[in-house]
């Protein structure tokens, strides 16, 4: 058996997208359920005027680092008592995106969830 969900929820108001897909399947004595997730909003619009201001932009951005450092993290856990086993992945950053003569500041999340579990006889 398997199941499929897909959400895809949009804020105007907010600049934030969220994409989401969850799959369960059942198959030869296990469950394995996968979810993964993507979340991009709009955290700053900055409209550049001339070349100029378009450069000081760019060096800037190659002095800082801060908030717009790509991080991920790959979390691995067993558990024999439960015969389950999970990977979380996540990774967080930020994109600039220039359309015209408007920089978006785009952060985004990204998360991937597996986890699979044996199921045991119950005996049937």
């Amino acid at each position: 058996m398997r199941e499929l969900v897909f959400k895809n929820l949009m804020s105007r108001k907010s600049h934030k997208r969220e994409v989401s897909i969850e799959e369960v399947i059942n198959q030869d004595g296990y469950v394995s359920k996968t979810t993964k997730k993507s979340v991009y909003f709009v955290r700053k619009i900055q409209h550049i005027n001339d070349n100029e201001e378009f450069e000081k932009w760019i060096n800037d951005k190659n002095c800082t680092y801060g908030d717009d450092k790509k991080r991920f993290h790959i979390l691995k856990k067993h558990s024999d008592r439960d015969n389950l086993d999970k990977v979380l992945c996540k990774a967080k950053g930020t994109i600039y995106v220039i359309v015209g003569q408007d920089i978006y500041s785009v952060v985004f999340f990204h998360t991937i969830k597996m986890e699979i579990e044996e199921v045991k006889n119950r005996g049937l």
